[in-house]
């Protein structure tokens, strides 16, 4: 009789162990991703919750608003609920209670019980109250304030159809700029516009290339753009609430302050927008695929956006030669200090060394035309140039002053400073100005 011995197969302990582990490893990892998902989505559900009720809380306020009832923050604290809480960052600009008569401004944050949080900021605008008698009201006419009231009052320091800038900086802190038609980063040095508070642009503003700013960083105002921005290549700093009425591209700016844009919106690749500023805009909105959303969150759709209303384009008329010569008046320059020249052209250029800061102290320049001052480029100027039918040109180590041109103002020497001063400096009252 044969014994068969029957081969047995098995598995040993240790590859059991080894088939756990890995087992162990799988069922960790899915259950990550699972977990991962599930927090996730709960997060999106949970943000998409509190935009909602966002939305719903902004919705009644501007319906009581336009309405004409008065809101306090106290109203708006009883929107909270079990589901979330409100924090009011700002209200009436800080005011216990709205004023139906006014904007309202209003930035809140909503905040679950899972730390999430979305935030709102805008402007409520007044409703405008429409005479059923008279549907179509004409506009009160304005106050019919002189050019020199208008200079005077405003802080306006330039004034002219363009803004060609080849020097260092323009520093006017609570001072205004007011260019007739459009402003080119093609013409415009680096740091060009970095101080100035207050800008009106009549025309468009393109800033692509270069790293020339806008705007006060110290004491940051309004710029209004009556055409389109174009803020695309080029790291610059851009100060100040802006308005504009057309279209906006921004890449490269850094923005410190609201924009209202009453246009269609495209965004590049790396815009920097301040933790406290928003875009809000009217039209469409253009973005790279996969743009982080801490940045397409902060540009917010509105039915209407908040305007301002350029300054009205006032037309200076030279006052009569007998006036000039009534008041002191002259066609030469020999006298640099407290001097007041009145000519038809006037067209200096520098001969020869002089020492640097050899200054044009207090100087009055009034031409027909143009005004040219070159080759002064160590030489400093306070004064006032004028030509309100040509262009200025000015060529010089420093300006300080207030510059009038119809065709524009046209700083060609890298290095220049343009600084503010008021034009009642120049002349304190009105009679004693060149102009009505």
């Amino acid at each position: 009789m044969k014994r068969y011995i029957l081969k047995q197969y098995g598995v040993t302990l240790l590859e059991l162990l080894a088939t756990i582990a890995i087992l162990g490893i799988f069922i960790t990892i899915i259950f990550s991703v699972v977990t991962t998902t599930f927090n996730q989505n709960d997060k999106t559900l949970s943000h998409i919750n509190l935009r909602q009720e966002a939305n719903l809380i902004i919705t009644n306020i501007r319906n009581q608003h336009q309405g004409k009832v008065i809101i306090c923050e106290k109203d708006i604290l009883e929107y909270e609920t079990q589901s979330f809480v409100i924090n009011i960052e700002n209200f009436a600009k800080n005011k216990e209670c709205s004023n139906p008569e006014e904007d309202l401004f209003i930035k809140f944050t909503l905040a679950d019980y899972e730390n999430n949080e979305y935030t709102i900021d805008t402007i409520i605008e007044k409703i405008q109250v429409i005479n059923p008698e008279n549907p179509d009201p004409e506009p009160e006419p304005e106050p019919s304030d002189s050019f020199y009231d208008f200079l005077t009052k405003e802080n306006v320091f330039i004034y002219g159809s363009k803004y060609a800038f080849s020097g260092n900086s323009t520093d006017g802190p609570n001072g205004k700029m007011i260019i007739l038609g459009d402003i080119n980063s093609s013409e415009l040095n680096g740091g060009s516009l970095s101080n100035v508070s207050n800008i009106e642009v009549q025309g468009s503003v393109i800033l692509d290339g270069g790293s020339a700013g806008m705007g006060s960083k110290t004491s940051p105002g309004t710029i209004i753009i009556q055409g389109s921005f174009t803020s695309w290549s080029g790291t610059r700093q851009i100060y100040g609430d802006i308005y504009v009425n057309g279209d906006f591209r921004i890449k490269d700016a850094h923005i410190n302050g609201n924009i209202f844009v009453d246009g269609n919106v495209e965004i590049g690749w790396t815009p920097q927008i301040s933790k406290d500023s928003l875009v809000y805009y009217t039209g469409t909105i253009t973005f790279p695929k996969d743009m982080s959303k801490s940045i397409t969150d902060k540009f917010i759709k509105s039915d209407t956006v908040p305007k301002k209303t350029l300054s009205n384009t006032i037309n200076p008329s030279l006052k009569t030669k007998e006036w000039f010569s009534e008041n002191g008046y002259t066609s030469s320059l020999e006298d640099r200090v407290n001097n007041k020249i009145y000519v038809k052209d006037f067209n200096y250029q520098w001969n020869g060394w002089q020492p640097s800061g050899d200054i044009f102290q207090n100087l009055v320049i009034v031409s027909e035309n143009d005004i040219s001052l070159t080759n002064v480029w160590n030489q400093t100027m306070t004064g006032v140039l004028y030509a309100p039918n040509g262009k200025v040109t000015f060529n010089g180590s420093n300006f300080e002053g207030v510059i009038i041109s119809k065709d524009g103002v046209f700083i060609t020497s890298g290095g220049t400073n343009v600084k503010l001063k008021n034009i009642a400096e120049y002349f304190p009252y009105k009679e004693s100005a060149p102009f009505y």
